[in-house]
């Protein structure tokens, strides 16, 4: 397969996000608070945060809705001799039949999730999965209307990787457009090589506002017990650039 695009291709997705680990110690921390020992992680990718969990001793599962990701995260696993349960599964559909202390998605899994009717399946689909003294946890980024509304045309700079098929150094700019009305993001990402553009790709988020996501829980199975605004376990406040909920089955 060739390097092109992150979202398809596990190795490229591992490489392009090398730095990401400032979030890892957040998940271990509450896991560890609330004295949990099973973890459900919803959106289990190639494995970063399952992987430090599973060092940490907890017993873990994963649901993942690509085949390539789940596949490479099994191989993972296997490798370092682990044991885990990790799972090919739609987030609105999976029934695994057990229920769990603790159950995770991390680093903006649900703003790939484009509707409200997708986002409300989601919620009850999890609470069937949450242990009665059980946590949900879950990731979002607060929008930003500076970066929201700048111009089509503007490519910032993103990030920068090596290359895991060339290990050559690949710089990301990233145009954005938005639409104010269904609130998707459509991004565009321009993969440069010494200056020469080599590759570009699109996909697209939403940009979830707090206050909608609190109503979406507040009409689910769910209570909000806390929500965090930073990965060092600080409040939210007007400033925060997360929204990262900590919530309960409301029975």
């Amino acid at each position: 397969m060739k390097f092109t695009d992150p979202y398809q291709n596990p190795a490229l997705y591992d490489a392009q996000y090398w730095w990401k680990k400032n979030d890892l110690e957040l998940w271990k921390f509450l896991a560890h608070s609330y004295k949990v020992k099973n973890v459900l992680e919803i959106g289990s990718g190639t494995g970063r945060v399952g992987i430090s969990l599973l060092m940490d001793g907890f017993i873990y599962s994963g649901v993942e809705l690509s085949v390539i990701f789940n596949s490479y995260f099994i191989k993972k696993i296997n490798s370092l001799g682990m044991k885990a349960n990790v799972y090919n599964e739609n987030f609105e559909s999976f029934n695994l039949k057990k229920r769990f202390d603790f159950i995770l998605s991390a680093f903006n899994t649900f703003n790939h999730c484009l509707s409200k009717k997708s986002f409300a399946k989601m919620l009850i689909n999890i609470s069937k999965h949450l242990d009665i003294k059980g946590r949900f946890v879950f990731e979002l980024f607060v929008p930003d209307p500076l970066a929201l509304y700048r111009s089509q045309s503007l490519k910032l700079d993103l990030m920068e990787y090596t290359c895991p098929s060339t290990y050559k150094s690949i710089q990301i700019k990233e145009s954005i457009s938005y639409n104010h009305i269904n609130h998707i993001i459509n991004v565009r990402w321009y993969y440069y090589q010494s200056n020469t553009l080599i590759n570009k790709i699109k996909f697209n988020m939403k940009a979830w506002h707090p206050e909608t996501v609190i109503n979406m829980i507040d009409n689910s199975p769910f209570i909000i017990e806390k929500i965090i605004g930073d990965y060092d376990g600080g409040d939210f406040n007007s400033q925060s650039k997360k929204q990262i909920f900590i919530c309960k089955n409301d029975f």
